[in-house]
């Protein structure tokens, strides 16, 4: 019987193999008594994070002249949506301002940059904070 913890631990103790004919068996951390294995909390109550940010695909795609773009964040703060060509060439931005926490639409429009734009995938990014996203799309004109 393991003890299941409310938050997250580091324990510390002996790491022995599980086999030693079969090293490919792993690793445990095994106590000759309690006290061999002791463990602190790490203060992280839920170890699954999730992120702040949704990126939707944009529709239409593939897409002639114009492709709505929306994205939903749940914490204010600065944002930036870009479109990046397949070099990785930051080629516009769409949004680059703080926002409030909530769901926005933006429509990317490829006409009004003429010739910078020709047929191909590209990919869009959304950034808030130390998070992002990104998606692909396809432009044929």
């Amino acid at each position: 019987g393991m003890i299941i913890y409310p938050t997250s631990v580091t324990f510390n103790g002996v790491l022995t193999q599980s086999s030693s004919s079969n090293p490919a068996a792993g690793y445990q951390l095994l106590p000759v008594i309690p006290s061999d294995l002791t463990y602190v909390s790490t203060g992280v109550s839920d170890a699954v994070i999730l992120s702040s940010l949704r990126l939707a695909d944009n529709y239409p795609n593939p897409f002639s002249s114009n492709t709505t773009i929306e994205y939903e964040i749940a914490e204010s703060g600065f944002v930036s949506l870009k479109i990046i060509n397949t070099l990785g060439d930051e080629v516009s931005t769409l949004v680059n301002e703080f926002k409030n926490a909530g769901t926005y639409s933006i429509v990317f429009s490829a006409k009004e940059y003429n010739d910078l734009f020709s047929s191909g995938v590209y990919y869009y990014r959304l950034t808030n904070g130390k998070q992002s996203t990104t998606k692909k799309m396809t432009l044929v004109k």
